[in-house]
């Protein structure tokens, strides 16, 4: 290794000098074949390296940082330049050690590798690079347009002034962004800095997704279940460099979504409960809110929402937007408060809310109905979901969808009292019970006690039941039902439609068991002794009052044969009017002679 003298002034490296160590010269000089470019700088320790590229000559100057600002650095060509800007024509490599190094750069483009340890990593003035390597490194680039790459572990990045970017790779571990220089948002257009993360091609294939930060930078993007994870301030980065897609900060609010467990953001959320009672809001954006266990309130907000109550008796009210609500087997009693859709009378140019819920084809099969409510039930399961008469538009079964007006009409509601214009079922109590059914095909059972049953408009099922009732099945074709035991029943049937048909069904009951007489305009139908018996109001005032056919469990008897049967028997008794009383002594007699008619 050469060296020159502290006295001398100048040093001149040649080609082929080999190794020289300046030693303080006011002047280096580089022979003529050996310009700028020539030139490559490398730095170990508190030692810089000029070395000549293609051969082994190097100039070694230690404890550089202290070196006099007058010394010269003259070419060939005559160009003469200080130390300083002699440094920024050059990127200066600067490696670390496997220890914890602290690396500073220069006013020059540095190129720093903190290699193994945690390393602290300066790059000063000038467009730098820095690698922090493995370990859990600090990178700060300060002045200039700089380049960072955390490497492995938890790597903590700040760019410092100008416009910087951070390289993010597969199985980087968790780097934490703290760049807060001005950006867009405070600088004018011709002075912005505009800082971008570039995140590894393979990332991609992860499943990515966003973490709303309490205290500290606000944003974590995580990465599938990598490990790897990057975190960041709003004013941090501007550009996300993904594969070879720019995006803004608000580009990856939106398209990804943000995971977390109880307030959302303005962007899309994904908020999961605990297993206790939970309280979830998803703001705005198109949020998923899952309940899980518990009894738990959740609310989408605007934007459509996805909302899943999951175990527990939850409050659900999806917000504005068109929402999509799901229930399964074993999700407890859910009520949907939705009024926010405009379905019926949007203002114009606006698109309607359309709310759908979805329902697992399981509890359908267990047998579904509504009561008076508005509550679906799921045959005798625990299961079941309320809501408004406007909250839900569509209800998504399997591959079918069907309207509310669908789902009425395909499903009966069941009460006890007054029914609906729907497809009901009404059921009495063991006292005197009023049911009417109003609209829709409605089945009416008034159980024990003298009921009056009222079907109403809809083709109608009246069973009285035990006691004395009264039944008018109204408009439509109405099936009225008799056992033995009922008591004593009286029909109001009303034919307002030729092409209705209405009919008795007289269960468990044979045609040789019954006999038929006229009280007045009244037809009188008596089961065995007439303990039970039939009476069907102004049968003989008119056709429209009339059953088409009585049903017995052998057979059946038409209106027409009713006025047979009851001239026969008028003849029997030898009355008028038809009436007849038939005793445990006469009645073979008087099936004898009916019979013909019966069985005509």
């Amino acid at each position: 290794m050469d060296s020159f003298n502290e006295f001398d002034s100048t040093l001149e490296f040649n080609r082929g000098s080999g190794e020289v160590v300046f030693q303080g010269q006011e002047e280096i000089v580089f022979a003529e074949d050996i310009s700028e470019s020539d030139l490559k700088l490398e730095r170990k320790g508190d030692t810089l390296f000029i070395k000549l590229k293609g051969t082994q000559d190097s100039l070694a100057i230690h404890g550089f940082e202290g070196l006099m600002p007058e010394t010269l650095f003259v070419f060939a060509n005559g160009n003469e330049m200080e130390f300083e800007e002699f440094l920024t024509g050059y990127e200066i490599k600067y490696r670390g050690t496997r220890d914890n190094d602290i690396l500073v750069g220069t006013v020059a483009s540095d190129k720093l590798y903190g290699s193994r340890g945690n390393d602290t990593l300066q790059g000063g003035e000038g467009a730098d690079k820095l690698y922090g390597g493995s370990g859990d490194d600090e990178l700060r680039g300060e002045q200039g347009n700089d380049l960072l790459s955390g490497g492995s572990g938890n790597d903590r990045l700040d760019g410092g002034e100008g416009s910087d970017t951070y390289i993010f790779r597969k199985g980087n571990g968790h780097d934490t962004i703290v760049d807060h220089t001005p950006s867009s948002s405070s600088m004018s257009s011709e002075n912005q800095d505009t800082n971008t993360l570039v995140i590894d091609k393979r990332l991609l294939a992860e499943d990515i997704w966003l973490e709303q930060n309490q205290g500290g930078p606000e944003l974590t993007i995580h990465f599938g279940n990598t490990g790897d994870a990057i975190t960041l301030d709003r004013d941090s980065i501007q550009v996300f460099q993904i594969g070879e897609e720019q995006l803004s900060y608000e580009d990856m609010r939106q398209r990804y979504e943000t995971r977390s467990h109880g307030s959302g953001t303005p962007y899309r959320d994904v908020l999961t409960g605990h297993e206790g009672d939970d309280t979830l809001n998803g703001h705005e954006g198109d949020d998923k809110l899952y309940g899980m266990a518990g009894n738990d309130f959740l609310e989408g907000g605007q934007g459509n929402d996805v909302l899943v109550g999951g175990a527990g008796n939850d409050h659900l009210n999806g917000g504005d937007g068109s929402d999509t609500y799901y229930f399964s087997e074993g999700d407890g009693h859910d009520r949907i408060d939705d009024s926010s859709s405009l379905a019926s009378a949007p203002y114009p140019g606006e698109e309607a809310n359309i709310n759908t819920l979805v329902l697992d084809p399981k509890l359908i099969a267990k047998g579904a109905w509504f009561d008076e409510q508005d509550t679906l039930h799921f045959g005798n399961s625990s299961d079941s979901i309320s809501f408004n008469h406007d909250a839900i538009q569509v209800f998504q079964i399997g591959d079918e969808q069907l309207s509310y007006e669908d789902m009425r009409q395909r499903y009966e509601t069941r009460s006890h009292g007054s029914g609906t214009p729907y497809r009901d079922v009404l059921t009495g109590h063991e006292g005197d019970d009023t049911l009417n059914g109003h609209e829709g095909d409605d089945k009416l059972y008034g159980m024990a006690g003298n009921d009056f049953l009222e079907g109403g408009q809809g083709n109608d099922v009246l069973v009285g039941g035990a006691g004395n009732d009264h039944l008018n099945g109204g408009d439509g074709s109405d099936t009225y039902y008799f056992s033995e035991g009922d008591g004593k029943d009286t029909i109001v049937n009303n034919q307002y439609n030729p092409e209705e048909f209405d009919q008795l069904v007289l269960s468990n009951i044979a045609k040789d068991e019954l006999s038929f007489s006229r009280k007045d305009n009244t037809l009188v139908i008596n089961v065995k002794d007439g303990s039970d018996q039939v009476s069907v109001e102004n049968w003989f005032g008119g056709e429209s009052n009339q059953l088409d056919q009585i049903k017995t469990s052998d057979g059946v008897v038409s209106a027409s044969q009713v006025d047979e049967l009851i001239h026969a028997m008028a003849g029997f008794a030898g009355s008028n009017d038809g009436s007849l009383e038939v005793t445990l002594e006469n009645r073979p007699s008087v099936i004898t002679m009916v019979a013909p008619s019966l069985n005509s």
